[in-house]
């Protein structure tokens, strides 16, 4: 990925966008890219159709599941911890086009469809990588099935509070 912007250039710079509420390289248009690109230390943020190119070659490459592990285990290497808190929310389903299980939401008392993710955090409650579970995992299951399984670094000790 060739050019004047580097891959730390986009990923800050739509980190920013994100941050900034700008859901979308269209609305740059309605901003100052001078004063957006002063946050990422570039003259200027680049124009929506450069932005678009540069979010469609990343994405060609499919290598965000590489990179989220590598973070990870930067992140699980610098602090050392030896507590890892690992939990289940569940992500309602509200489209047509899939068959999914149903799951109990407790904020809704209801049941319905939708996955669990499983967030690994810290001791202190900062993320370190989220995990979509299948339709009826369980939380132990995930742990040893997947987390540990796909994520070596992390060797946590199966307890409940």
């Amino acid at each position: 990925m060739g050019g004047y912007y580097s891959l730390d250039h986009i990923i800050t710079g739509l980190s920013f966008l994100y941050l900034s509420r700008i859901k979308n390289p269209e609305q740059l248009k309605h901003y100052s890219p001078g004063e957006l690109g002063k946050l990422i230390g570039l003259d200027r943020l680049p124009e929506a159709k450069t932005l678009r190119k540069k979010i469609r070659q990343i994405s060609l490459q499919n290598k965000t599941k590489s990179w989220n592990r590598e973070l990870a285990k930067n992140w699980v290497e610098e602090e050392d911890n030896t507590f890892y808190y690992i939990d289940g929310h569940v992500k309602v389903y509200s489209g047509h086009k899939a068959n999914l299980g149903k799951k109990h939401i407790s904020r809704l008392k209801l049941c319905l469809p939708g996955m669990t993710e499983f967030w690994v955090n810290n001791s202190e409650g900062l993320p370190y990588f989220v995990v979509t579970g299948e339709v009826n995992e369980k939380l132990q299951e995930m742990i040893l099935n997947k987390i540990v399984k796909y994520y070596p670094f992390v060797r946590p000790k199966i307890g409940y509070s």
